[in-house]
């Protein structure tokens, strides 16, 4: 390992550019705490030629040259521009000329034959070093050869020519002959291949073609005879399939002979020539003559039978005339009015004369008056009066309006329809405006409890001062109080009751259902359906989310025979009632087969209790009793409690 040191100046100068050296090849420099520069370096691994920089606290060591004389250059440039060299000068005026030197050869390349002596060579080039600056170049040859591969190469076998064919083993006609080789040319040697292939073959032979003798074909059919009738004759033919190759001709006659006979020729019936026609059987219109002619020989063995011996046809000079005629008369016509002497007519027609006849004589058109009584007149009626006062002011009236029927004269229609009319008025359920159950937007309130639609998706039971006991949602599910929130207490009284409505054994407050479903069961459940609470007739309680135990299938009907009724502070709905029971409690519950069970009592502190088997806690000292009845208003009864 070698080092120099020196100590650093200050200042700042630019650095030559750097050369990346290879691993292990770079010298490292420090700067060590008295401001020196120590350079590190092995003599025998560094490159020969290296620069290195001082700057500030950082040093850094380059290549800038390949070589130099004297071996190379080493040196140092310091920071104040002053440089310090030795061991050569590493500026390119120190640069010296380096003479080239070959490198070493590379391995002997693939030989130029398999067997049979070849040759192969091999390459160096003038890199080491590479003429630099001005040297002189590698002296001698740049490549080598050799021979390679002097063994001898296998000889593969080959076939001689074919022999002669053979001579043909027939003299005429189809013949064979053959030929043969051998594996001599060249035979196989130094572990050549032998012969791939046939050493014989034979082929198909004739030195003439053997001759082949004519022969007849069969007789054809007779043909037609000559003559249709009496004696004539008819010929039969054979043809010959001649001969090859100098065969023989067929032997004998190529057709025949022979008579043949019909029986006798016909003889066609002749006739003489037709008279001359007749005279006209009439002297005008369509008369007729006729004329006839006679036979001359008759017809025998089949011959044509003699044709129509006399023939008729039509005449006439000129046509007769022919007089008009009437058409009987049409029936009369519709009159032109329907009252008041109208007209109608009746026509006839007639046939056109000709050939110089007479026309029809007459009219062709006769009428008569018609409809002369006065015209009716039909009655018609006035507009219609407005609608009288109601009958009743809630729970569903009737109001009526009249019209009267003016102008029937003459036997004239009376007016169709009747003179009065009537329609339904004040459909509003009638509501306990001053008893102990009343009615608001989507509530009820009966006592001091309201059973209301709070936004739709809930409704609540809440005693007054809002204190909300119990809480249905319309997903099906049900939270329990005390809560001081989802009341209906905050809304006013409104005797129009908006929101509510009445059906078979349900009310319907806002989107709510307050139903008996069957007697043994109520529940409290959407329009849509969706069930949250069953009030069962044992006392018991089942909680939703259910699909069942619905009324939602019963439609609205505030006249239905079986519509909730109203008492001293509870409402009747089918075999169950919901009420207030003293002021703080209020229950379903239910009177079934002479057993009464209170289901579920809300308490106005906001707490629950469940009725299990309970026969207290209900509504059922007093029948039930129809709105607005001051029996029912002055009934100052509590109901029955514990």
């Amino acid at each position: 390992m070698r080092s120099f040191a020196i100590a650093a100046l200050v200042g700042t100068v630019i650095a030559a550019p750097a050369t990346i050296f290879q691993p292990g090849s770079a010298p490292k420099c420090y700067v060590l705490p008295s401001g020196e520069t120590k350079v590190e370096y092995t003599g025998s691994d560094i490159h020969p030629s290296f620069k290195c920089t001082h700057t500030g606290n950082v040093c850094k060591c380059s290549n800038p040259h390949p070589t130099h004389h004297t071996g190379g250059c080493m040196q140092l440039d310091h920071s104040n521009g002053k440089t310090l060299g030795f061991q050569g000068d590493c500026s390119d005026s120190g640069l010296n000329a380096i003479d080239g030197g070959w490198s070493a050869f590379s391995a002997w390349g693939a030989c130029s034959k398999s067997c049979g002596t070849g040759s192969q060579s091999r390459a160096r080039t003038c890199t080491s070093p590479t003429p630099f600056n001005g040297g002189a170049t590698c002296a001698g040859d740049a490549s080598q050869k050799q021979n390679c591969n002097a063994k001898a190469c296998p000889i593969d076998g080959g076939f001689a020519s074919w022999s002669a064919w053979t001579s043909c083993s027939k003299t005429c006609g189809s013949g064979s002959q053959s030929a043969s080789r051998s594996c001599t040319s060249p035979a196989p040697a130094n572990g050549g291949k032998g012969c791939s292939g046939d050493v014989s073959k034979s082929q198909s032979c004739s030195t003439q073609k053997c001759p082949i003798d004519g022969t007849w074909n069969a007789w054809s059919n007779w043909g037609a005879c000559s003559k249709s009738c009496a004696a004539g004759t008819q010929a039969s033919a054979r043809t010959c399939n001649q001969p090859k190759h100098g065969g023989k001709a067929c032997g004998g006659a190529a057709s025949k002979s022979q008579g043949c006979n019909h029986g006798p020729c016909p003889v066609h019936c002749a006739t003489s020539a037709f008279d001359n026609w007749s005279a006209c059987t009439k002297s005008c219109g369509t008369g007729s003559r006729s004329r006839s002619r006679t036979v001359t020989s008759k017809a025998a063995n089949g011959g044509y039978a003699c044709p129509y011996l006399a023939e008729t046809q039509s005449c006439g000079t000129s046509a007769c005339p022919v007089d008009g005629v009437w058409s009987s008369w049409t029936g009369f016509g519709a009159c032109s009015k329907s009252c008041a002497t109208g007209t109608q007519s009746k026509t006839r027609t007639c046939t056109a004369p000709s050939f110089g006849g007479k026309a029809c004589a007459g009219a062709t058109t006769e009428s008569q008056n018609c409809n002369t009584a006065s015209c009716p007149v039909d009655g018609t009626w006035s507009s219609w009066g407005g609608y009288g006062g109601c009958s009743a002011t809630c729970g569903t009236g009737t109001q009526s309006s009249t019209r009267s029927c003016n102008g029937q004269a003459h036997g004239g229609k009376a007016c169709s329809g009747g003179s009065k009319r009537s329609q339904n008025c004040n459909t509003t359920p009638c509501m306990c405006s001053n008893g102990a159950v009343k009615f608001g937007n989507k509530f009820v309130q009966i006592g001091d409890w309201r059973f209301g639609d709070v936004d739709g998706g809930h409704f609540s039971m809440a005693y007054k001062g809002s204190r909300t006991a119990q809480i249905y949602r319309s997903d099906g599910t049900l939270h329990g109080g005390p809560r001081s929130d989802f009341t209906t207490w905050g809304r006013g009284l409104d005797a129009n009751a908006p929101g509510i409505s009445f059906g078979d054994r349900f009310i319907q407050i806002g989107q709510w259902r307050i139903c008996d479903i069957d007697g043994n069961h109520a529940s409290v459940c959407t329009v849509h359906g969706k069930t949250a609470q069953i009030f069962r007739a044992d006392g018991t309680l089942h909680g939703g989310p259910r699909n069942d135990f619905c009324c939602h299938g019963r439609a609205v009907n505030n006249n239905h025979p079986n519509r909730p009724t109203i008492g001293d502070r509870f409402l009747q709905i089918g075999r169950w009632r919901f009420g207030d029971i003293d002021g703080y409690h209020a229950s379903a519950s239910t009177n079934y087969l002479g057993y009464v069970r209170a289901a579920q009592i809300w308490r106005g502190d906001g707490t629950l209790h469940g009725g299990g088997y309970r026969s207290d806690w209900h509504c059922y000292a007093w029948a039930g009793r129809a709105c607005g009845k001051s029996a029912m208003q002055a009934d100052a009864k509590v109901c029955a409690r514990k």
